[in-house]
């Protein structure tokens, strides 16, 4: 990560952009749009305090286009950047539709199913929400097309809605799809080759947390250039989620681990 005096001034810029980007844009529009408090907005405009991620990508999320929003990532968070490779680069449109009202459907459900099997270029079909989601999918179905969420499109005489992939790194969103796919969650399925799941708790130091946090990033990398390469495309679609944190975050904060 750079130094935060760099971070602080290129938030500051950011925040100035998206305020000279339309007159009728205003600091409470970007709080709005971004869910971060007025009052953390307005003290991050006047590069007061040490920024911190969560806030920093929420506003970078509402207020750049996806290539610049890459290009902030890959300058301030490398460790987050490492995970967009360069299949995220060329699918991901810099024109994904409304942040605020996208976040909205991705916490509801079945809002959330939908966007999630819709958000690949097979798309998902009317005959496929009706099977999946009942009558209640078909209505939020319906109400994704109407606020131009999802787009609808035919090939080979075949007829879809398909979401347009969005990049985005915000926390309350992430957290959302993973509180939700618990409910996704086929229990039937563990023991095949469609289903995995694993929770694991330990008490480690510094060293072996980064090796954990690097394993996972490895990971990710990995899975995201896999699902993403055109010879992966298929008809299941699937979900995967993965989280580390601690329960604990005040040895974080010790200028050096004791020992043991």
């Amino acid at each position: 990560m750079t130094a935060t005096g760099d971070l602080s001034e290129d938030l500051k810029n950011v925040i100035e952009g998206y305020l000279a980007g339309h007159r009728s844009r205003s600091l409470a529009t970007l709080s709005r749009a971004s869910g971060v408090s007025y009052t953390t907005i307005r003290r991050l405009a006047q590069k007061e305090g040490n920024p911190t991620a969560e806030p920093v990508l929420k506003i970078v999320d509402a207020a750049l286009t996806n290539e610049e929003k890459i290009a902030f990532i890959n300058r301030h968070y490398p460790e987050i950047a490492s995970t967009i490779n360069k299949f995220q680069r060329e699918n991901y449109s810099p024109s994904s539709p409304r942040q605020e009202l996208l976040k909205l459907f991705y916490t509801r459900d079945p809002h959330n199913f939908i966007l999630n099997i819709a958000q690949t270029e097979r798309g998902t079909t009317e005959a496929d929400v009706r099977r999946l989601s009942g009558e209640r999918g078909l209505e939020a179905l319906a109400e994704l097309v109407e606020h131009e969420i999802l787009v609808r499109e035919t090939s080979e005489n075949r007829e879809f809605f398909r979401l347009v992939p969005m990049l985005s790194h915000d926390c309350d969103m992430a957290i959302a799809q993973i509180k939700l796919s618990a409910d996704y969650f086929d229990r039937s399925l563990v023991g095949t080759k469609a289903a995995r799941l694993f929770h694991g708790t330990a008490s480690v130091n510094r060293r072996t947390l980064e090796q954990i946090h690097d394993i996972v990033s490895a990971a990710i990398r990995d899975i995201v250039a896999v699902k993403d390469d055109p010879r992966s495309a298929g008809d299941i679609p699937i979900f995967v989620d993965m989280m580390m944190n601690v329960y604990d975050k005040a040895p974080l904060n010790r200028t050096e681990e004791p020992s043991r």
